[in-house]
């Protein structure tokens, strides 16, 4: 029990770390978070699943806080352009990594600018298993590098034979 306190306590001072450092976006990672846990519960998440997704979205913005001043500035100033060249997922992954128990977290925030159809930073989103429907059929190969097509064109499928098991991508 104690061992749990103290990791929750230091989530919590890391959470209120980006905060004070972020104060025009105050009360953002806690809305993040319950945001993250609703969709966690609504897709079937596992419990140990929806409480990493939950630490991951009120630390997503640690990678920000440790930058350099003047990129975490100009950052703020155009969230927009600077998304697509941005290293503070990887900043924060790097951080948190090398924390045990944050290691699942660390993988979540490293991932959080990745897109459905591959594309994405830092590395796209490639298939780590076939994906079968229920009758057996094989929709996509193992190694496949999703995109926004293949991402509809297998929802639509699913609502005629339903896919089985879950999609699995490599991060």
């Amino acid at each position: 029990m104690e061992l749990t306190q103290r990791f929750d306590s230091t989530v919590g001072l890391l959470t209120n770390s980006i905060e004070l450092n972020q104060s025009r976006h105050r009360g953002h990672s806690e809305r993040a978070a319950d945001i993250a846990v609703f969709i966690g519960r609504k897709v079937k998440l596992t419990q140990d699943s929806i409480e990493n997704l939950r630490i991951a979205a009120r630390l997503h913005e640690l990678g920000i806080v440790s930058l350099p001043r003047d990129e975490t500035v100009e950052e703020a100033l155009d969230e927009g352009k600077s998304r697509h060249r941005t290293s503070h997922p990887m900043v924060a992954d790097m951080l948190l990594k090398g924390f045990a128990g944050f290691e699942p977290v660390a993988e979540l925030i490293r991932h959080m600018h990745e897109n459905v159809d591959g594309s994405g930073k830092p590395d796209g989103l490639v298939l780590a298993s076939d994906i079968y429907s229920q009758s057996g059929i094989n929709l996509l190969r193992k190694g496949t590098v999703l995109d926004q097509d293949m991402a509809v064109n297998i929802l639509k499928f699913n609502n005629l034979d339903p896919v089985e098991g879950q999609v699995q991508v490599k991060l």
